[in-house]
């Protein structure tokens, strides 16, 4: 039976009948009472509820629009002020043979920077010899691309925000690999 199916109440029973109820059947008008008493309850309190999310999803919406201004209107800090980097590689093919070069992609202030890393063998001699990304010994023999861009990452990292942070020109200045590790 659904729950709008059931009366509010079991019915009016009629005093002299009430008393003439054993314990189990008055036990079960109680329990019963009471459910119905605490479904009602619940219902109203979901309606609170309810009130109370589409308030909150309002000032959620109104905060929202309003740091949207604010990034709008500072968007230049974003590029000013922001630094993100990557490690690529790069595929040169020299007399029908494949070299592979790494190189570092800085972007800050709108403007790319790259740095030369090293020669295939040379960045891979490096990652292995290095103490700090080989303190675990966890290293795989053979470094796969996604490897070697990690551990790079990690290495000039820190480097690269340090030489930020320092307010020299980076774009002026002619930065080695060795100089951010």
């Amino acid at each position: 039976m659904g729950r709008n199916k059931i009366p509010h109440k079991f019915g009016s029973i009629p005093f002299e009948l009430w008393e003439k109820l054993e314990g189990n059947d008055k036990q079960f008008l109680f329990k019963y009472d009471y459910h119905r008493k605490k479904m009602i309850e619940l219902d109203e309190e979901i309606v609170e509820l309810k009130l109370d999310i589409e308030e909150k999803k309002k000032k959620k919406e109104k905060h929202r629009k309003r740091s949207e201004e604010i990034f709008k209107k500072n968007k230049h800090l974003k590029d000013d002020y922001s630094v993100s980097f990557n490690i690529s590689k790069n595929d040169k093919k020299v007399k029908d043979k494949v070299h592979r070069y790494w190189l570092i992609n800085i972007k800050y202030r709108g403007s790319n920077l790259s740095v030369h890393i090293g020669k295939d063998e040379y960045v891979k001699k490096y990652i292995k010899k290095d103490k700090w990304l080989n303190r675990d010994n966890d290293l795989p023999k053979n470094l796969s691309v996604e490897d070697i861009k990690n551990c790079m990452s990690q290495l000039v990292g820190d480097g690269i925000y340090d030489l930020i942070k320092s307010g020299e020109n980076i774009f002026k200045k002619d930065i080695k690999f060795i100089d951010l590790v």
